[in-house]
């Protein structure tokens, strides 16, 4: 049985403060509000009324990623069609 476990099964795992700070990850005091883990930037504008939003690495790629995919979604959604059947 182990005794460490990572709750997020997409990043990696949760660094300590002493191993991202030695590792010299951006952020090293800084947690991720996704898991938990040090090594975290500021990613500003996310939370409105709230200000910025702390993420990992992986997290800001899977955020951006979203973002990505919902933006394409809205242009298809909102996409005017001339060429429609009567």
């Amino acid at each position: 049985m182990t005794t460490k476990t990572t709750r997020d099964r997409f990043g990696p795992p949760k660094n300590t403060p002493e191993e991202a700070a030695q590792a010299g990850l951006i952020g090293w005091n800084l947690r991720c509000n996704s898991c938990g883990g040090y090594g975290a930037t500021w990613i500003p504008g996310m939370r409105p009324g709230w200000g910025a939003l702390a993420l990992c690495y992986p997290h800001e790629k899977a955020l951006q990623a979203m973002q990505r995919r919902h933006a394409e979604e809205l242009k298809a959604l909102t996409a005017v069609h001339f060429e429609q059947d009567r």
